[in-house]
């Protein structure tokens, strides 16, 4: 070896090293950085899904604003405005008419459930059944009784449900400041969705911007067809429960109804914690009540899985049942019931990630393509012919 090619050995080496030093340096610095804003993020979680809200917002309410602007001269910032405007004023009509009962049911529903608790406890205590279920309880003692054990449980999973949600929601800083700026927040991604998608795509190298608005927009697209398949659903769920409860004269019909088409939100989880203040309610009046009560829930949920759901998604996201379990208990686990409200919408935006930036752009493939490539050289080769 010569001696140029001595001297050259050690400054190669010294020189990969410090290549390595680097990229080691960097590889640590991003990931340090990535976990102290996953930190932040977590302590303040109720900012990150008020935002992931607003998000949700502005794309309904672009989503409805889009064929407006196709059929008419307004540009896309008046549509949105105009619809706004027009859903604002349609809420305020429906809460004009439909408020004063709602409110007058809670409050009757609110006083039947304690009934419907002792109801429960008398069965436990009078029929072999529930006297068999009794001493299968744990930890009764004679001054317990069926409902002291029931009704902290009953409360925590499902009876005290919307409670904590708007609880929830209101726990950061009064539910008016979090009300303003979810409707902010998305006022300013609806009028104005290119600024804030181009400063996301400016922090990332050049080479790769084009895809990530493009990966960005589909997004918005997925979040959209899910916002529309999941509004369809509720509405057909709470039309079908109200008139059902109606039909079996079913005291509080309306109020039970409005809370399965808002509960209906969280898929699975909703309208089960929907489905328990009904059966409590029937179970005063009658137990043929209460087993037709529980037979029409479980038909309005057979109805919207196997015949509203797969006519929905025709044109709206299709998440797995596995992938939607997972989103739920996984994100309801780790934050509570801002976890359980944005984890469905979630978890279709990072299926739209992993498709496109994974996928498609590291292994150069699509779900559901086949491995082997259409015979169109073939085709190519004949025309030419």
């Amino acid at each position: 070896m010569s001696q140029d090619g001595a001297a050259k050995a050690p400054r190669d080496r010294v020189q990969d090293t410090r290549g390595f030093v680097a990229r080691a340096l960097i590889v640590i610095g991003l990931t340090t950085l990535t976990v102290l804003l996953l930190l932040g993020a977590w302590r303040v979680q109720s900012v990150v899904f008020l935002l992931f809200l607003g998000i949700l917002l502005a794309v309904f309410w672009r989503g409805l604003a889009r064929p407006l602007a196709r059929s008419t001269p307004l540009p896309m910032t008046w549509a949105v405005g105009v619809v706004i405007v027009s859903l604002t004023v349609l809420v305020g009509l429906l809460g004009w008419f439909f408020a004063p009962p709602l409110v007058t049911q809670l409050q009757l529903l609110a006083a039947a459930v304690p009934e419907a608790l002792e109801e429960l406890e008398r069965t436990l205590t009078t029929t072999p059944l529930g006297r068999a279920l009794r001493r299968e309880m744990p930890d009764m003692t004679d001054q317990e009784t069926v409902m002291d054990l029931l009704l902290p449980r009953l409360t925590d999973f499902a009876g005290q449900f919307v409670v904590q949600l708007f609880g929830t929601f209101a726990a950061t800083a009064g539910v008016v400041t979090n009300l303003v700026f979810l409707f902010f927040t998305a006022l300013f991604f609806a009028l104005h969705p290119d600024f804030y998608r181009g400063g996301v795509v400016a922090l990332f190298p050049k080479a790769r911007r084009a895809r990530l608005d493009e990966v960005l927009r589909a997004a918005g697209e997925t979040l959209w067809f899910w916002l529309l398949g999941r509004f369809v659903a509720m509405v057909a769920v709470g039309l079908m429960v109200t008139l059902g409860l109606w039909a079996l004269d079913m005291p509080l019909a309306l109020l039970l109804g409005f809370l399965a088409f808002l509960l209906d939100f969280i898929p699975y989880v909703g309208p089960f914690a929907a489905s328990v203040p009904a059966l409590l309610l029937a179970f005063t009046v009658g137990p043929w009540t209460f087993v037709w009560v529980a037979l029409l829930y479980t038909a309005v949920q057979q109805i919207e899985s196997y015949l509203v759901t797969p006519v929905v998604q025709q044109r709206a996201v299709e998440l797995p049942p596995i992938l939607t379990l997972i989103a739920i208990f996984g994100f309801g686990g780790l934050f509570g019931l801002w976890g359980l409200l944005v984890s469905t919408p979630l978890m279709a935006v990072l299926l739209v990630f992993v498709r496109k930036l994974y996928l498609e752009d590291v292994l150069g493939d699509a779900p559901g393509e086949d491995a082997t490539p259409p015979r169109r050289p073939i085709l190519v080769r004949r025309r030419n012919a």
